[in-house]
Formats: structure tokens, C-alpha cells, sequence
């Protein structure tokens, strides 16, 4: 028999995250940035006052994932999610059904390449007719590498 395998503990999380319900009323067929916070966790100051719809990416950060879900209460809205990458590149476009109460459309962009200064921002849009509040309990970006 060899040796035994030994492996390195993990490395620490590190990332940026909110765990409690934001509300937002948006526009009837608007497109709106969300307007982040300081949220329940930020390791690496991802997250500005400066610039409140923004998750930047700061030195030494490779890839990263950015993950949570959107909701709306009405059956008549359609509720869509844009995730974009420095202001342009559409990272992830994400529809939600018609006519089903509480909507509830996830985000997962899966693992991207970053650079640092890069900065990713969420852009929400609903079309009930009126304007409505769309919740987010939850949204994070996770560190890869």
C-alpha cells in the first residue's frame, strides 16, 4: 500500500452576498438596474456606495460565478433578468413564465473569466402593466479562483 492521500484544506470563501429580501418598484417595460447594498457579507469590497449597481471584481481575481433568483407577485407579468458584464456584454437573459403567481426566475451564470476592474451589474424589467415590485432574496457572487 502507498502512502496516503493528503489533501490541501480548501481555501476561505470569498465573494459578496445578500441573504434578505430587496424590493424594487419598476416601470412597466423598463429595463432598471437594482441597486445593491452593503449586503450580509463582502470579503473583498466588491460592493461600492459609489457605485451601487455594481459587483466589481478586485487584484487577484480570476473567475468568479454569480448565482440567486428574482421574484414578482402577478400572474400577468412577464419578469425578465439581464446580467451584465462592464456596462455592455450581456453575461446571462433570463425570462420568466406568464401567468403563474409569485414568479420566481433563477440566475447562474455559470463560471466566468474576469479581469480585474470588471464589474457586473443586474438589470430587471417586468411587464404587468403598471408598475410593480420585483423582490430578490437572494443574490451572491462566489469567488472560483
Amino acid at each position: 500500500m502507498g502512502a496516503p492521500t493528503v489533501f490541501a484544506a480548501p481555501a476561505p470563501f470569498k465573494g459578496y452576498g445578500i441573504d434578505t429580501v430587496f424590493n424594487m418598484s419598476l416601470s412597466n417595460t423598463v429595463y432598471t438596474f437594482f441597486n445593491l447594498s452593503a449586503g450580509a457579507f463582502d470579503t473583498d469590497s466588491f460592493w461600492s456606495a459609489g457605485n451601487p449597481t455594481r459587483l466589481t471584481i478586485p487584484a487577484g481575481v480570476n473567475k468568479i460565478r454569480l448565482s440567486g433568483s428574482v421574484y414578482i407577485n402577478s400572474s400577468t407579468a412577464q419578469l425578465r433578468a439581464r446580467v451584465y458584464k462592464n456596462g455592455g456584454t450581456i453575461q446571462q437573459y433570463i425570462y420568466g413564465a406568464y401567468n403563474v403567481n409569485m414568479r420566481n426566475i433563477p440566475i447562474d451564470t455559470g463560471i466566468l473569466e474576469v479581469a480585474e476592474g470588471d464589474y457586473f451589474e443586474l438589470s430587471l424589467y417586468q411587464s404587468s402593466g403598471a408598475a410593480a415590485t420585483v423582490y430578490i432574496p437572494t443574490l451572491t457572487l462566489e469567488v472560483i479562483e
